[in-house]
Parts: structure tokens; sequence; C-alpha cells
């Protein structure tokens, strides 16, 4: 009979089993029924522990537990290039150095609560893998040391390890390919794991294969199912015609849909009227997505496991398939269309009076881009007009003075108005990056807006008053009181300010700071500080309210083709109606909250990998080359630089600062040198050499063009040359 592994997991049970006192190591082996064998396995253990401060060992060689074992369970998580528990209390845990699990990023793992050393996070040392998450992983086929057979180079956000494919699975020709593999066996410390072959995705110098292994390192399907796909095709199929008698027809309003150049899923439309006495009339008419996708069905199904649609440059993952989100649902000029059309009707200031709801048929006027609803504002000619239906060219001009009511309505109430700009990433037919800026944020771009905005509030604010239906809401928390005061004190520098108050903090006065900051040269950092001051906003069905908009009732309702929640709210909106009685129950909405929340940030994690990825890619044939920029970023390990000509940001390492000793001032956000006192802070213009791009870490080392240290760049270029691919 063979005796029980030892594992650091059995030791500890077995420790905290033992009545307190001292024990040897012998007494461990008896009572966990280890072999002899065991005892150096089991000594090597336990001075493990007496390491990490848990137990403390006698001269005769007894042990002592310092105190009792506190355990605690958590998901593991990347932050930065290193990984960190992240608690079921909510608190962030570092990873002891003295770690002999393998565990991969997203597994929930059972670990051991270390003393806290002075000036440290806490520390826990893993001891149990209760779930892994990863089951398949994508990554770089290279060849085996062997004759036959490959290794996969497997990455797991950032995490990089070896699996093996078996040598009959694994030919020759798929070294330099990505894979999809399934994992069979995970790897640990004294072996690699096993793997099979589930999908070939292309070479691995081809660009267009760095976005399904992105997106499947995130956990994000590519593929819909076949169930979802006939539905879809069997749904797309349907006469819309035939709806008519069940809807109002609305087909004669002048109904258009604005935007990018490059969009295919329109599902939003909007007509403006003007009414006797100066008042108006909004009609916001979002497509009617939840007609076609019942609840339960496999349509659903794989749109609650998506979540939301991912958009990379030049592709997209969609929530739904394209016979729905490109084609029925998608509210393309001249088709009929089923839609839910919100009839708003607001005073002459902008201020929402009364929401009537549509079940309608409607008929898009004119798919109009951002570009050319701005020439036509910019041009208040016939020439501005060219092209547009006459009833449209005349509107849009209203548009933008209602528009700019409800703005201003907004930023009285206290609502953030962080005007960053977006990267526009421009490819070539074979994917390849040829520029990389910042996209143009027109007036058109905040037409659309302010009528989403309103859209969405006007229909919370119906549900939120039902019980028996209940809101799925977007909320935004008010900022810790910490972070503004940490706000408050760099803004002080620049001669602004304003009175906060930790407990309450008012919108409006960091309005106020975000507008006399515009003026200055630190304005773009000063936005981007306080938007870092702020929480990340979520979906819940605990109406906290919307801090960043100054909302006290917000959900999102006006984008059902591309995310879950607004899905959601279009059933619970029907069900409020009477129109259906298919919908989440109330009870269930905060799960179904959690888990879009955590769909969205996975999607967001994959874009920014995907323009990290492409903008280290425009960059590493630029080596050696001198740009201007400025500081748009100051940690103690160096500050960040944000390039002029491009939307491009780069670390400028302390170790490459050589002229002195610098030092980080936490509250003035800046680096000072000892000696020299030379100062870099936030908004600072520099000029910089670009010295090493890193694929792989998605990262870009500038140098002070003062500062080129020695060897030149060119040995840069050797290091990049070695690690390409990425």
């Amino acid at each position: 009979m063979t005796s029980p592994e030892l594992t650091l997991n059995g030791l500890l049970e077995q420790i905290s089993a033992l009545p307190r006192g001292p024990f040897s190591p012998a007494e461990i082996l008896d009572r966990a029924g280890w072999s002899r064998t065991m005892r150096r396995p089991l000594l090597n253990q336990l001075d493990t522990l007496v390491a990490l401060g848990l137990l403390r060992r006698s001269r005769r060689g007894s042990y002592l537990l310092v105190r009792p074992l506190q355990r605690l369970e958590g998901q593991l998580q990347r932050r930065g290039n290193a990984l960190q528990l992240a608690g079921t209390d909510g608190q962030l845990y570092a990873l002891a150095p003295h770690q002999s699990l393998a565990a991969l990023s997203g597994d929930q793992v059972n670990a051991l609560l270390l003393p806290q050393r002075q000036r440290r996070r806490a520390e826990v040392l893993l001891v149990d893998i209760l779930r892994h998450q990863q089951t398949e992983v994508v990554g770089r086929c290279q060849a085996s040391r062997g004759a036959t057979g490959c290794w996969l180079l497997a990455d797991s956000d950032g995490q990089r390890y070896q699996l093996q494919l078996p040598p009959d699975s694994a030919p020759k020709d798929l070294v330099d390919q990505v894979v999809q593999a399934r994992i069979q066996r995970y790897p640990t410390f004294d072996s690699p794991g096993l793997a099979e072959l589930v999908a070939v995705l292309g070479a691995a110098d081809d660009p267009w294969t760095d976005l399904p292994r992105i997106a499947l390192a995130h956990q994000l399907p590519l593929q819909f199912d076949a169930a979802a796909l006939a539905e879809a095709q069997a749904a797309a199929s349907q006469p819309v015609i035939a709806e008519l008698a069940q809807r109002t027809d609305l087909r004669h309003l002048p109904l258009v849909t604005i935007d990018g150049a490059d969009a295919r899923d329109f599902d939003d439309a909007i007509a403006l009227e003007a009414q006797p006495g100066g008042y108006w009339r909004l009609w916001v008419a979002i497509a009617d997505v939840s007609h076609y996708v019942a609840s339960g069905s496999a349509l659903d199904a794989a749109a609650w496991q998506r979540g939301t649609s991912v958009y990379f440059p030049g592709s997209c993952l969609p929530m739904l398939p394209e016979a729905l989100s490109n084609g029925i649902c998608s509210l393309m000029p001249q088709q009929d269309r089923l839609a839910l059309v919100l009839q708003l009707d607001c005073d002459g200031q902008g201020g929402l009076r009364q929401t009537r709801v549509h079940n309608a048929l409607i008929c898009s006027r004119a798919r109009l881009t951002y570009e050319a609803v701005q020439h036509c504002l910019d041009n208040a000619t016939s020439d501005g007009a060219a092209g547009l239906d006459e009833t449209v060219a005349a509107m849009l001009p209203q548009l933008a003075v209602f528009c700019d009511q409800l703005r201003q309505r907004r930023l009285q109430r206290g609502a953030l108005d962080f005007d960053l700009p977006e990267a526009d990433i421009r490819l070539d037919d074979n994917g390849r990056v040829r520029f990389v800026g910042r996209r143009p944020r027109l007036l058109a771009h905040r037409l659309v807006e302010e009528c989403m905005l309103l859209a969405n509030e006007a229909v919370a604010a119906l549900l939120t008053d039902d019980e028996n239906t209940g809101a799925l809401y977007r909320v935004h928390e008010a900022p810790d009181a910490q972070a503004l005061i940490d706000f408050q004190q760099f803004i002080a520098l620049y001669n602004l300010g304003f009175n906060l108050d930790p407990l309450r903090p008012d919108g409006r006065e960091l309005a106020e700071v975000l507008r006399q900051a515009a003026a200055t040269p630190q304005a773009f950092s000063i936005h981007r500080l306080l938007l870092r001051s702020m929480r990340q906003a979520s979906y819940s069905a605990d109406n906290v309210g919307h801090f960043g908009l100054a909302s006290a009732c917000y959900g999102h309702f006006t984008s059902p083709i591309r995310r879950y929640p607004d899905l959601v709210q279009h059933r619970l909106l029907k069900r409020h109606l009477g129109w259906t009685t298919t919908a989440v129950a109330p009870a269930a909405l905060e799960p179904v909250g959690l888990h879009c929340t955590q769909c969205e940030r996975r999607a967001m994690e994959a874009e920014r990998e995907v323009v990290a990825l492409r903008s280290c890619q425009f960059m590493q044939d630029r080596i050696g080359e001198r740009f201007s920029g400025f500081v748009s970023a100051v940690t103690d390990f160096g500050f960040f630089v944000e390039l002029d000509d491009f939307f491009i940001e780069g670390l400028v390492s302390v170790r490459h600062l050589s002229d002195d000793y610098y030092q980080y001032d936490v509250q003035t956000h800046s680096l000072t040198g000892q000696r020299r006192r030379r100062r870099f802070t936030l908004g600072q213009a520099v000029e910089v050499v670009l010295w090493q791009v890193r694929l792989e870490g998605r990262e870009i080392d500038f140098v002070l063009a003062d500062l080129v240290p020695r060897p030149t760049p060119q040995a840069s270029r050797r290091r990049l040359s070695r690690g390409k691919q990425g």
C-alpha cells in the first residue's frame, strides 16, 4: 500500500490538528501516514514555513507554531508584472516568493496568510488550487529538442509557461504557428503541462493571427455554435412587415443613424421635431433585439456568454451573429425595421417632461457618418447639406442646439466631461499598422451621446419605481476620499482647487476644476489623473446613482445589439409596459449585473492589449528615431511619455536617467534629481529617442534625447530581433 502524497495543504492540515506545543517531523510523518522517505521533503517544507515566520525551530529539531494558521480563498489576477491574489474579502494580497505551486492567472486558490512585514503589502503563500479557470490556451509552437513533437509556449494574462503537444498531434510544420490547445495536465514547477491540439490559428508573423490569439487568451469566444446560428438565420428570414398589425407605424419620421464610417451595426436612430412654444420632441429608435433573441434561447445563451461585442482595429467579435447584428436588427437606411421608439418631450431648456414608448415599425431615412454631420453643421449652406434629405438637413442644426441644452443641464448638475482622446489605428490590407493617432472628437459625436444619455435616463426612470419589474442600473460610486485628497493636493500646485468634503464629494466642484484646467498645459494630465481617481462603473440592481454623469437614475438601453445589459433592460421595459411576461426576475438581477460587469472588463482588457500590441508593432521599425512628447504619468520607476505626432506612450526608466539620482514625490507626481535638481512632472515637454520595443510585454522604452546611453540603439535592435513575435 502506497503512502499518501506529501503536499503543503496536507502538511498544514496536520499541523492544525496537533495540540499546541512543540512537535517533531517524526510525529507529523506518523500522524499523516507518510513514509520515512518523505522525511527530507517534509523538512524542506517545514524550513520554508520557518523562513516565512509561521514556525519556530528549536536546537533539538522540534518545531513550534508561532501563531494560528489563517487560511483564505481568492482568485489570482495579473497586476503589472506580477500575480496577486484577490481575496473574497475584497483585499489584494502579494504572493510570497517561496511558492511551490504553479498556479495560473484566473485560478481559484486556497492560500495561507503570512505575518505582515513593515511597509509591505500583506503576503500569502499558495496552498491549493481549488479550480482552474483556463481550460484552453493559445500560444506559439516551438521545435522540440527531441525528434518529434512540439512545445506550446502559452500565454495566460501575461504569464508565460510551456505545454507539451503529443508527437502524433504536433508535426514539425506546426513550428512558428499559433495554435489553440486544450489543457490535459496543468504545468507544475517540476514539469511542463500537457495539451491536445484544438485548432491552428495561423502563422505567428501574420498580424491577423494576433486577434484570435488575444481573444482566446481572454476567454472570448470566437465562433457561434450551430444552434445559435440556426436561430439567427430563422429570425433574419422573418418578414418585418408581418408585424405591422401589432406595431405603431412610425415610418414617416425623419429618423437617421449617425455612426463611424466603418460601422456596420446600427442599433439607434434619432429624429428631432421643434414643437410650439419652443418645446422639443426627440424620437430615439432602438432596434428591437429582444423580439428576435428570446430569453432562454440558444441565441440568448450565446449573447450571455459574450456579454458585449468586442471591437479591435479593423475587426469585431460581435455579441450576436451577423445575420442579426449586421442584418435584421441593424437600422439600415430605407429598410423597414422593428424598434422600440422613445418619444421624449422636453421643454425649451432640454428638461424632460414626458416619456412615451412605442412598439413600432420604422424606416431610417439616411445612414450618416460623424464626418458628414459635422460638415453639414460647419457649412450652413446648400453645399453643406449636399446629398441630404431636406428635412434631415434642416433638422441637424436644430439637433445641435437641443443637444447643447442637454449638455449644459448635465454640466450644471455636476456631470464630469472627460474629453480624453481615443486611439485611431489604421491598418493596411495585410493587417499591418500604418498609423496610430488620436481619433478626432467632433460636435457630431456629442449629438449622439447626449441623445443616448437622455434616453437611457428616461427608461431607467420608468423602471425604477416598479418593484415588480426592477431595473439593471449603470452605477458609478463616488470616488474614494483619499484619492480625492491626493488629487486636491496635486492640482493645488497649479493654483487650482476645490473645497473638498471627503464624505460628500460634489461633482460640480470637480467639473469646475476641469473647466479651469482646460486653459493650462497640464489639462490632459489633470483630466487623466482625475479619471484615475474615479471608481469603475458597473452594472447593479441596486441604484446608487451615477457620480460621473451626476445622474440619480441611469441604465443602459440604447445598444442591445452589442451589450447584454441593454437587452435585459429591453425585456424589463416590455414587462413593465405589459407587453411580455418573460424577463429576469428582480431577485436575479444582481448576479446578472455582476456577470455583465465581468464581461465588459474582460472585453476592455482584450481591446487595450490589442491597441498596445498594434502600437508596439507600429514603433518596432523606428528604434533610434527622435520624437517630441510630454510627460503623461510619473512613478517611482520612471515616467511615461506620450508622443505629439502619434498616440503612443512609452516609459523612460529611472535606470536610463544617468545624469543623477532621481527621487519620486508622490504628492507632486514628479521625479527630481538630488544633485542637479532636474525635475520631471506631468505635462512637461520632452524630447526622447526610441530605445526598445518588447512585443511580448506590449512595452515601449524611450530614453531622453540628451541622455542616450551606450551602446547605441543597434543593441536594442538585436534584442528586438530575438523576440519579434508578439
